[in-house]
């Protein structure tokens, strides 16, 4: 007769709730009116990040020679926020991410 020690082993999974994207919640949601003549690019991102309440950082990887780059002349007028930073990010390759309510960080995107 052969005996063989039983081994009995419980695995307990834990489930995590789904990380969410905070919300941005900036102060003016819709910008009454902004203008962009021959500005670099970060000074519109400081002139939005007045404007909205918004902290808007920029990643190491937005270079210095994007940052100083122009944006294109524009006059906007009832403009959402994320639409305008869509606006002045996407035509130089950048994305940007929600880091809390009132922070917002921009990024180069990978290719």
């Amino acid at each position: 007769m052969h005996i063989f020690p039983a081994i009995g082993i419980t695995i307990l999974m834990t489930t995590t709730p789904a990380q969410t994207q905070p919300t941005l919640t900036p102060l003016e949601p819709v910008i009454k009116e902004i203008t962009f003549v021959n500005a670099q690019f970060a000074n519109a991102i400081a002139l939005l990040a007045r404007t909205s309440g918004v902290t808007i950082e920029l990643d190491e990887s937005v270079t210095p020679d994007i940052r100083r780059h122009r944006v294109a002349d524009m006059r906007l007028r009832d403009v959402k926020f994320e639409e305008l930073i869509e606006e002045l990010t996407t035509p130089k390759g950048l994305s940007y991410t929600v880091v809390d309510a009132k922070t917002i960080r921009i990024f180069k995107k990978k290719r």
